[in-house]
């Protein structure tokens, strides 16, 4: 993440997300899932795909990666770089849609580009939270969007993404690489192979039988931490808020702690989520 700070002045990356919202479907035509495969689009979204579309019906499973710079902002440098993302990487052009079925595909659209907006609040996080919760509807392509924001001298750059196509590595990824478009720093091919679906990436522990094994435990697991602690299980009373309030918890870490927790996090076998 502080390698950012080579291709845009005194850049910092964090991530965030939210809570969210609903929309109704709509049922296009669209190829019998049969004659798809997982390397073209359309394609059917898989159980974990699918699953992410499913949660946000009922609360945002959006996230943004954020760059904080100081400094000019060439915005027509940053919409090309934007465009050129989009370009390379297939996933950045698509929508959800459902068939006469309510089975979900993405769909290229890839004359819809990422749209970049502008926000000069004074409080440019309470602006990014209220952002970063607004739904992506069935039928919207793309699945990500540009938000410009500044803060005095200093600019902000987020990419809101749906979690369905992405998650917070992968976004940085897409935000190095538009950051060093701007810059005018080669990102490599032109564009790339589409990504395999996400279930297909998990580990073999977590497949098939032994994942469904494992999910078994890690449940008896909470339910048995719930009874010891006497606290309800967790989706016990839950219920649909019609009142959101978003907000962004900053933490602000020094090179040197971000690289101890990272060696620590390595060390441990642990990851660490915004």
């Amino acid at each position: 993440m502080c390698g950012a700070a080579d291709f845009a002045a005194n850049a910092t990356l964090t991530a965030a997300s939210e809570g969210g919202d609903t929309s109704q479907p709509v049922q296009p035509t669209l190829p019998d899932s049969k004659t798809m495969t997982i390397a073209t689009l359309p394609r059917p979204l898989d159980r974990a795909e699918a699953f992410f579309w499913f949660l946000d019906r009922f609360s945002s499973m959006n996230f943004a990666v954020i760059a904080e710079g100081r400094g000019a902002l060439d915005e027509a440098a940053l919409q090309q770089a934007l465009d050129a993302a989009q370009k390379r990487h297939p996933l950045l052009a698509v929508a959800i849609e459902a068939d006469a079925g309510q089975r979900l595909h993405f769909v290229p659209k890839p004359a819809q580009g990422v749209p970049l907006t502008r926000d000069d609040a004074a409080d440019w996080r309470t602006a990014l939270a209220e952002r970063i919760v607004e739904p992506f509807a069935l039928g919207e392509a793309p699945l990500v969007r540009a938000c410009r924001l500044s803060d005095g001298e200093r600019w902000v750059l987020a990419l809101v993404f749906h979690h369905s196509i992405g998650d917070a590595r992968s976004g940085f990824a897409v935000l190095t690489e538009v950051l060093q478009g701007m810059a005018g720093v080669a990102v490599g091919p032109e564009s790339i192979s589409l990504q395999p679906p996400l279930g297909e990436l998990y580990p073999a522990a977590f497949a098939g039988d032994a994942g469904r094994e494992l999910l078994g435990q890690l449940k008896a697991m909470r339910k048995a931490a719930a009874e010891r602690s006497g606290l309800p299980a967790p989706q016990v009373g839950h219920r649909y808020s019609d009142e959101q309030a978003p907000r962004i918890i900053a933490l602000d870490f020094t090179a040197a702690e971000a690289d101890a927790l990272a060696c620590n996090a390595r060390a441990t076998q642990a990851t660490v989520n915004g």
